[in-house]
């Protein structure tokens, strides 16, 4: 009895092999039941609706050749999207933990919204030596493959000659390649003609992505809608891993009425360090003015010398905003927290608030009016408050006062101060 057990047991096994074997000779070793297995895994990982050719010979431990692919609608992708191959080979070897090789001759990605992307290349021992070329990339739909992001939604522009090779493990690909970026806008402001070029690596794919390398710009030419044109010179951002934290290394160059003014700017975001030098020599803060605007402002030197804002520079600033209407802008890009405009028949106004601190505040108002009886009056008020709790502030305002009659040509002035404690409540 126990003989019989073990025949039968034995049998069993013999049973099982065999019919293991044949099952895998018929994934393995015939076009039909590799081509099976292929689908199998397209519809898996890839997330295909549709898995077309028009011929498939050869198996995969001799090599599957697929002739005239097509994928639609991939899940990674937009619906709409086709990727298509002139011919894929595919194989896999047992005596190789690395086994897996894949060929692809003259592919084609075609994204809604995009030109069409080109492509060759191969995997083998998990190595990749792919080519990727596109001739015009729309710079929105490009950014839109990542997500929508807010930031990102105010990019747009045109992009050329997209030519990238991608070579190395298929874990950490190194990416090398060029990118002529022709037109970018953001918010009003714009860069043209700025040839990219790559020199990146990922690490970390299916976990937690790293980005490693530099992207450099050879050049490129930057400009708002009122700021003065600048050349940017060859420059680079450097990554070191999180790729929301790059280290910028930016120069570049501009003219703003005859002043030459050159720019270095290094550091991460919100931790630049930035160096403005001209010739004629002028202090940094005066540059910068400059620089936003694209006038040189001709009462800003003394001022900017005396650390504070005099009733010319005011009166240029006031002639800037009331002709381009732009004092939002320059408020945000200055650090302003606030900037408001008077201009009317008789009275001609600037005010700005500046946050210096979470809790301090400094603020500074210039009001020029005209009466019909002759009479003119300059008036100034220099204010700041402190924020004491969340809801509690201490205000100081400190005003001058100069009225003067035209037709007698008296001059008269005067000074008034006050202290304020303000509550805010929110409901």
């Amino acid at each position: 009895m126990l003989v019989k057990r073990k025949y039968f047991l034995l049998i069993l096994v013999a049973a099982g092999c065999l019919f293991i074997f044949g099952f895998g000779s018929y994934y393995l070793f015939t076009a039909r039941g590799s081509n099976s297995l292929v689908r199998f895994a397209v519809s898996r990982y890839l997330k295909s609706e549709s898995f077309t050719a028009e011929g498939v010979t050869g198996n995969l431990l001799k090599g599957l050749v697929y002739e005239s692919i097509s994928l639609r609608n991939l899940k990674s992708l937009p619906q709409g999207s086709v990727l298509e191959a002139k011919k894929v080979n595919l194989g896999i070897s047992f005596f190789n933990l690395k086994g897996l090789t894949v060929k692809i001759d003259n592919a084609t990605l075609r994204i809604p919204g995009l030109d069409i992307i080109f492509f060759y290349g191969s995997l083998k021992e998990e190595s990749l030596d792919f080519n990727v070329y596109s001739k015009n990339l729309a710079i929105q739909g490009v950014l839109n493959l990542f997500g929508p992001s807010p930031e990102l939604s105010k990019l747009s522009g045109i992009a050329r000659d997209l030519d990238l090779r991608i070579t190395g493990p298929l874990l950490e690909p190194k990416i090398t390649g060029t990118l002529l970026v022709e037109k970018l806008y953001r918010n009003g402001f714009s860069a043209s003609n700025c040839p990219f070029v790559f020199d990146l690596q990922l690490k970390g794919l299916g976990q937690r992505v790293k980005l490693y390398g530099q992207l450099s710009a050879e050049k490129a030419v930057i400009s708002g809608k009122r700021t003065a044109v600048i050349n940017l010179q060859k420059s680079k951002a450097v990554f070191e891993g999180d790729y929301k934290k790059p280290v910028f290394e930016i120069k570049g160059a501009s003219t703003v009425e005859k002043v030459k003014i050159n720019i270095t700017l290094r550091g991460r975001i919100n931790e630049f360090d930035l160096k403005l030098t001209s010739k004629p020599a002028l202090p940094q803060e005066k540059i910068l003015f400059m620089l936003a605007t694209g006038k040189r402002w001709a009462g800003s030197q003394r001022a900017l010398e005396q650390r504070k804002i005099s009733a010319e520079l005011a009166a240029d600033f006031l002639d800037y905003l009331v002709l381009g209407g732009q004092g939002s802008k320059i408020a945000q890009f200055f650090g302003l927290s606030d900037l408001s405009v008077q201009y009317d028949k008789k009275t001609k106004g600037l005010g700005i608030k500046k946050d210096i601190s979470d809790k301090l505040g400094a603020s500074y108002y210039l009001e020029e009016s005209t009466a019909k009886e002759g009479k003119s009056s300059l008036k100034h008020k220099i204010g700041g408050d402190y924020k004491v709790t969340e809801h509690i502030s201490l205000g100081a305002e400190q005003e001058f006062k100069k009225e003067e009659n035209i037709v007698s040509n008296q001059t008269e002035s005067n000074t008034s101060g006050k202290v304020t404690l303000q509550y805010k409540k929110e409901f």
